[in-house]
C-alpha cells in the first residue's frame, strides 16, 4: 500500500510482484485492531483504519491490468 495525499492505495501494478498477494495481505492486515500504520517510504494513517482499509479493499475487487510502458 502506499498512502498519497487523496487517501490509501493499493501499490501500483507495475511495481507489485504480485497484485493479487498484496490485495490479500491488506485483507490480512485489515481483521487486526489497529489505530495507525505507518509505511516505510512514508506516511501514516490514522482513525478508522479498518474501515479505511475495507474501502481500499472494496475499490479494488478485480486486479487491474498492468500498465505498459510503450
Amino acid at each position: 500500500m502506499i498512502v498519497e495525499t487523496d487517501g490509501l492505495k493499493i501499490a501500483n501494478p507495475q511495481y507489485a510482484l504480485d497484485f493479487s498477494q498484496a490485495i490479500e495481505s491488506i485483507r490480512k492486515i485489515s481483521s487486526l485492531d489497529i489505530d495507525r500504520l505507518f509505511y516505510y517510504h512514508g506516511g501514516v494513517v490514522e482513525g478508522d483504519v479498518k474501515k479505511k482499509l475495507m474501502k481500499l479493499l472494496g475499490k479494488n475487487q478485480k486486479q487491474p491490468k498492468s500498465i505498459s510502458s510503450h
